[in-house]
């Protein structure tokens, strides 16, 4: 009887180890960024093992395409999910602006600590809207700045002096503005 309890304890510990060793599944997916304007195409990267997809992109819209690319038409914040076989599941947030283009700002002046404010005008000059966009070291870029503007100004204060620069925008681009 001994014998074959320490065998049956063996045979147990070593279904154990085995399971142990075997690989972990894993939903797992990839975004470039998570930030998005209304109708911009948004690529979902799939690097999960291979098996039966089921993708909620939080807008009521789903796909079991293996890396999905999705447009969403209201803005808002989303919580995207992807199932794999079932049970194992990702979730990873978008935020979804109300705007036609967004840009970033590049400091190449050279300069450390530009501080640099976006700025939009109405029809008569007046400064109607603004964004502070920090202090950016030499060849820094700001965080991306979604807008309904299809015209901007940028300005900074440069060693003491401010500097100003218009801007037109690219409908439903990421724009790259450099401050020179």
């Amino acid at each position: 009887m001994k014998r074959q309890l320490s065998l049956l304890i063996f045979i147990v510990c070593g279904f154990l180890a085995c399971k142990k060793d075997s690989p972990e599944v894993k939903a797992e997916f990839r975004v470039k960024k998570t930030s998005f304007y209304l109708l911009e195409q948004v690529e979902f990267m799939n690097v999960s093992a291979q098996g039966v997809y089921l993708w909620d992109f939080g807008d009521k819209q789903t796909s079991t395409d293996v890396s999905p690319v999705h447009t969403y038409t209201k803005p808002g914040t989303y919580n995207v999910s992807l199932t794999l076989n079932g049970q194992v599941t990702e979730v990873k947030t978008i935020v979804v602006y109300a705007s036609i283009s967004s840009y970033v700002v590049v400091n190449n002046t050279g300069f450390d600590g530009l501080e640099v404010t976006a700025y939009y005008s109405d029809i008569n000059g007046r400064i109607a809207d603004s964004v502070k966009l920090g202090t950016l070291a030499a060849l820094a870029k700001s965080d991306t700045v979604f807008t309904a503007a299809t015209l901007i100004k940028l300005g900074g204060v440069q060693m003491g002096k401010r500097t100003s620069t218009e801007y037109p925008l690219l409908r439903n681009t990421n724009n790259v503005l450099s401050m020179q």
